[in-house]
């Protein structure tokens, strides 16, 4: 199969998810500081084939090309005139009547500035294990890890006394990822705790500790097909500043 036009690229397993199907409030910090914060929507053209393999199991693979650039107030991508490359494989497996497990892996190529190309390098894997004790009752875990790579990733230091401009290289290599367990314990029920942990690009100078780390707890009443209420309880602690 094949799309052409504005949609959800196929990597990890919340950025195909509209956020109104997510099981939290929000998307994860990574998603969020990365890729944007409503979401990675993006014009572009893919390619999804199923694997025909002599195996027990179901594998796909997607092979895309979108604009350049973010969401909205995401950091990862620059320019938009600059194409970023995807690609996906997902693997499924049955591990019984009530249990299945997935796992995925996805990659991004794209540019950080006007003045490079591809400089940015993304690996993302995902794994989701869901088991139905019975037909109310039904439990997911899910995670998702990606590890950019930034050829010169740099910031700037403006001197106090002269104002000069300097430029110092930054580590160039941020991990970001979740955690996240749903339990479906009544029909119209849902209840879950999600673990958010990210390094940003856009951190401070002076940042002692670069990542940022959350942890949500969250109640569902699904109201029926159409409508749902959630109340979600957030921690967050900010990156950590020496002054």
């Amino acid at each position: 199969t094949g799309r052409v036009g504005r949609f959800l690229p196929k990597v990890g397993k919340t950025i195909p998810v509209h956020r109104d199907s997510l099981e939290t409030v929000d998307s994860p910090l990574v998603i969020q500081r990365w890729f944007g914060h409503h979401g990675y929507n993006k014009t572009g053209a893919d390619l999804t084939k199923m694997l025909d393999l002599p195996f027990d199991s179901t594998h796909e693979v997607t092979i895309g090309v979108l604009e350049g650039g973010n969401g909205e107030e995401g950091t990862l991508f620059g320019d938009r005139r600059r194409p970023t490359f995807y690609s996906h494989l997902k693997n499924y497996w049955e591990l019984g009547d009530a249990s299945g497990l997935e796992w995925g892996i996805s990659h991004l190529l794209g540019s950080k500035d006007t003045r490079s190309s591809n400089s940015v390098s993304v690996i993302g894997t995902d794994l989701t294990y869901t088991h139905r004790f019975d037909e109310n009752v039904a439990l997911k875990l899910q995670g998702e890890a990606y590890n950019q790579n930034r050829r010169d990733t740099q910031y700037e230091i403006a001197d106090e006394t002269t104002g000069d401009i300097s430029f110092n290289d930054l580590d160039g290599n941020l991990w970001g990822g979740y955690g996240l367990a749903d339990l479906r314990f009544h029909p119209q029920w849902s209840t879950g705790f999600r673990w958010d942990w990210v390094e940003t690009v856009d951190r401070a100078v002076d940042s002692v500790n670069n990542a940022e780390v959350a942890y949500s707890g969250y109640l569902t009443f699904y109201q029926s097909e159409f409508a749902r209420w959630r109340a979600q309880v957030t921690h967050f602690e900010p990156t950590e500043s020496s002054e």
